[in-house]
């Protein structure tokens, strides 16, 4: 599903204020090169906010995977 929503967020979308984050970055992947240090940053801050929010739900992302595995 998550292939769809980027190929139909790249296919339909005309207009560069309504793209997505992932549409965006993947768009320095030029036909005659690519912008390195311009994708690094893109990705850096695509994956951020999934980083924080990991690290600050940790203490609870964790219990809650363990409580229904043990019996008693």
């Amino acid at each position: 599903m998550g292939w769809n929503d980027f190929l139909f967020a790249n296919t339909f979308t005309s207009s560069e204020n309504v793209r997505t984050l992932c549409v965006e970055v993947i768009r320095l992947l030029g036909r005659w090169g690519t912008q390195w240090g311009n994708l690094a940053a893109g990705a850096t801050v695509t994956v951020l906010p999934v980083i924080i929010v990991f690290l600050l739900a940790n203490k609870y992302i964790i219990p809650g995977l363990t409580a229904g595995a043990v019996k008693g």
